[in-house]
């Protein structure tokens, strides 16, 4: 099936033939244009043009919201029943299960739609909408550097993050060569693998948000408490505005999705995390917090730098981007910089964050393998 993509400079003079092919069905119910340009000739900026096969929009921000300038398709790509034929007779239904003149398994219209708005989104403001402070990624950006958390930090000789991450640092690796991901840039991830990343995303996120509290509860002093009592309170907010987003894309809601039992890895990622932080020590407990923060940070550069020819996977990995993530890893980042720390207590921390960056491997390979219960 085609995709939903921004369209390239040189396409711009092509669409406007679709437009003027588009304008000729409304002659048929007496709707005349008067002549001139047509409305893609008049756009020279193809970052605000979204095509599709023989399609395109035009889209604009209007008091913070998204517009619809122009909507065309050519008609020999419309659907059956969807355009006439010269004699005036409508067309043969095309044969097969589902929409007219769709696949069965194409995407359902209705996450294609919000697909559109929020790369629209994206597009206009220059980042995504803001995200919990959890596994959220940026745009790559040319040079050496190891990542946007290094930017804008003092130099040190020796700094613990660095420490920290050779120790996730061959797990990450794992992590980018597993199948969902590269699945997911390459459009050939299975729709419910993804599905069953989105469902158990649904039951993990409130205990994520409960570990995030208990940080806040054991943070040293105010700012550590603001940082992650804030994260705590936008992860409820924020992220569970996505998780509902993608399950309405599967025709799913909340409730019906948390009918399903969360899967072995989901129960004991959550409540590895709760205990940790619930009972652990403050260091305990960002050791435990920070690869959530930081992994997907770094996976989201490679996922970005990529995106994805399928729609819906397109429009997940770029609500992953976004500058205000970083800013809020970077400073995660500091606090772990400026802990003052025993040799025990650094092994322990470096210890919980080796768990983390495990259960993170193991969230997407559950969701890879669709995994249940084995019993019961």
């Amino acid at each position: 099936m085609s995709v939903v993509r921004w369209a390239r400079e040189e396409e711009l003079p092509a669409l406007a033939e679709v437009e003027r092919a588009a304008d000729g069905l409304f002659e048929q119910v007496g709707i005349v244009f008067p002549p001139g340009t047509t409305m893609i000739e008049e756009c020279d900026d193809p970052g605000r043009v979204l095509v599709e096969g023989r399609g395109f929009a035009v889209i604009s921000m209007v008091d913070g919201n998204v517009h619809l300038d122009q909507l065309a398709v050519h008609p020999d790509s419309m659907p059956a029943g969807h355009r006439r034929q010269a004699d005036g007779r409508r067309p043969r239904p095309r044969p097969g299960r589902g929409r007219p003149g769709c696949d069965a398994d194409d995407l359902p219209r209705r996450s294609v739609e919000r697909a559109l708005v929020h790369q629209a989104r994206i597009r206009a403001h220059g980042r995504s909408r803001p995200r919990a402070a959890r596994h959220r990624p940026a745009r790559t950006r040319a040079g050496p550097r190891n990542s946007t958390t290094d930017r804008d930090v003092p130099s040190r000789s020796v700094r613990f993050r660095d420490e920290l991450w050779r120790a996730m640092d061959g797990i990450y690796r794992q992590i980018l060569r597993h199948p969902f991901l590269e699945g997911l840039t390459d459009g050939s991830l299975p729709r419910e693998a993804f599905r069953h990343y989105v469902m158990q995303e649904a039951h993990f996120l409130p205990d994520y948000a409960r570990a995030l509290a208990a940080c806040a509860a054991r943070a040293p002093h105010p700012q550590a408490v603001h940082r992650f009592a804030a994260d705590s309170a936008r992860t409820v907010e924020v992220e569970h505005s996505l998780v509902v987003e993608l399950l309405a894309a599967f025709g799913l809601d909340e409730v019906e999705a948390l009918k399903s039992p969360a899967a072995p890895t989901t129960v004991g990622y959550a409540s590895y995390l709760v205990r940790t932080c619930s009972l652990g020590t403050f260091a305990e407990a960002l050791g435990a917090i920070v690869p959530c923060y930081w992994i997907y940070a770094r996976v989201g550069e490679k996922l970005l730098a990529e995106s994805s020819p399928d729609p819906l996977y397109a429009w997940w990995i770029e609500t992953y981007g976004g500058e205000d993530y970083q800013d809020t890893v970077a400073g995660v980042l500091d606090l772990l910089d400026d802990l003052s720390l025993s040799a025990e207590e650094r092994e322990r921390l470096l210890e919980r964050a080796v768990t983390t960056a495990r259960f993170e491997w193991m969230f997407w390979d559950a969701a890879w393998r669709q995994e249940s219960w084995p019993c019961g």
